[in-house]
C-alpha cells in the first residue's frame, strides 16, 4: 500500500486576520527574527505578495528579498511590510512575573505617595475636575507695580 503525501503550505491555513496575527506573534516568539521574517513572507503571500508590495511602497521582487532566507531588511521596511498587512508590532515586559511585580511596587509607591501629601493631591484631583472655560484667569498686576517701575525706583 503507497502513501500519498502532498507538499504543506501554511499558506493555505492562513485565512483571517487573527490566525496570521497568531502565527506572526508565535513565529518571533519561538523562532526569533529570521522565522519571524519567513512568517511576514507566508502572511504576504496569503494576502497577495503583489498588493502587499505596493501597499508597502516596495517592488514585488524587492519585498521577497527582504522577506526571504537571506534577506536582512531595515525596521522600516518590516515596519512598512506589516502596515501594509494590517498589523502593528507591540513591546511588553518578557516576564510576566516581573510585570506584576513591578505594576505592585508602583502601586504601593502611589498610596505611600498618596497617604502622605493625601491633602495636597485631593485639592490637586479637586482642581483638575473644574473645566477649562470655568477655571478663574490669574490675577493681572495693577500697573505700575511691573519691572519698569521698579526700574525707576
Amino acid at each position: 500500500m503507497t502513501i500519498k503525501l502532498s507538499d504543506f503550505d501554511v499558506v493555505d491555513y492562513l485565512v483571517d486576520s487573527k490566525t496570521m496575527a497568531h502565527y506572526l506573534t508565535d513565529a518571533l516568539e519561538e523562532g526569533g527574527v529570521p522565522l519571524f521574517l519567513k512568517a511576514c513572507g507566508d502572511v504576504a503571500r496569503a494576502r497577495g505578495m503583489t498588493e502587499v508590495a505596493a501597499d508597502a511602497g516596495l517592488t514585488r521582487a524587492s519585498l521577497y528579498k527582504a522577506l526571504g532566507g537571506d534577506g536582512n531588511p531595515s525596521m522600516a521596511t518590516v515596519s512598512r511590510v506589516l502596515d501594509s498587512l494590517g498589523f502593528k508590532m507591540v513591546i511588553r515586559s518578557a516576564s510576566r512575573k516581573e510585570e506584576r511585580a513591578v505594576t505592585g511596587q508602583r502601586r504601593r509607591a502611589d498610596a505611600r505617595v498618596m497617604r502622605t501629601e493625601a491633602p495636597v493631591a485631593r485639592t490637586r484631583l479637586a482642581q483638575d475636575r473644574v473645566p477649562y472655560a470655568a477655571r478663574k484667569a490669574p490675577a493681572k498686576k495693577a500697573q505700575g507695580q511691573g519691572a519698569a517701575s521698579k526700574r525707576k525706583r
